[in-house]
């Protein structure tokens, strides 16, 4: 009876909630929730820290992986998970980490996930060099927060595609604005869709915001060009 009821004591232990950052590390509001809110919030409560650079291949996998989840996903970074919760930049997580932790450090009940941890990245090259050249134009605007998780989507496609020749253009430029009107016109996009930053346009796709991810991204080009990121 004793070994039954200590037994039980240890399944209702509490948790250290763990807290999952998806950063990259010329982020600067990245490292300013890294090196600076939560070593703060470490001095008030208990929790384990888990950190992922998505420049590392694997570790954007994961993120989207866990994106799939997610009901209202945002396009800033970083990116933090904690029990159920996940918040996008710096605001959002300056206001609501904190909070998350002291709830979920008072309930006995574990959120599970699977961590992954990743040392180094690889990635398979195209092997298709003899491929047509498959043309991406991406439209982003200095200063744009959600623009630095696009950077490093493009960054890993690109690496893994002989074939395709990325032209990137700021929105704020006057040849940027103006191409992409021609662009949006040619393709007779939606008035509400024109000028919304990052925009990604391959042939006659047309890719928006928070649906900027390497999966969707390897989908489209992959009916242009042969060879996918496996």
């Amino acid at each position: 009876m004793i070994q039954l009821l200590l037994g039980s004591l240890i399944l209702f232990q509490f948790q250290k909630p763990a807290v999952h950052v998806f950063y990259v590390r010329d982020c600067g509001h990245c490292m300013d929730i890294l090196l600076e809110h939560i070593p703060a919030l470490q001095k008030k409560y208990a929790f384990t820290l888990k950190k992922y650079d998505i420049d590392i291949l694997e570790n954007l996998r994961i993120l989207e992986q866990w994106e799939e989840h997610v009901t209202q996903i945002g396009d800033d970074l970083p990116v933090v998970f904690v029990g159920d919760s996940v918040f996008y930049g710096e605001t959002e997580t300056r206001e609501k980490l904190g909070p998350t932790i002291n709830l979920l450090a008072a309930v006995r009940q574990p959120v599970n996930r699977t961590d992954t941890a990743v040392a180094s990245d690889t990635m398979p090259i195209d092997t298709a060099a003899h491929t047509e050249p498959v043309h991406l134009y991406y439209f982003y605007q200095t200063g744009c927060q959600g623009c630095d998780r696009s950077d490093v989507v493009l960054k890993h496609l690109a690496g893994s595609r002989a074939a395709l020749i990325v032209h990137r253009y700021d929105i704020l430029d006057d040849s940027g604005k103006v191409f992409f009107e021609a662009l949006a016109q040619h393709l007779d996009i939606p008035e509400d869709d024109r000028l919304v930053v990052p925009t990604i346009i391959i042939g006659s796709d047309l890719i928006l915001k928070e649906n900027i991810t390497l999966a969707a991204l390897d989908s489209v080009v992959g009916t242009y060009v042969k060879g996918s990121i496996e």
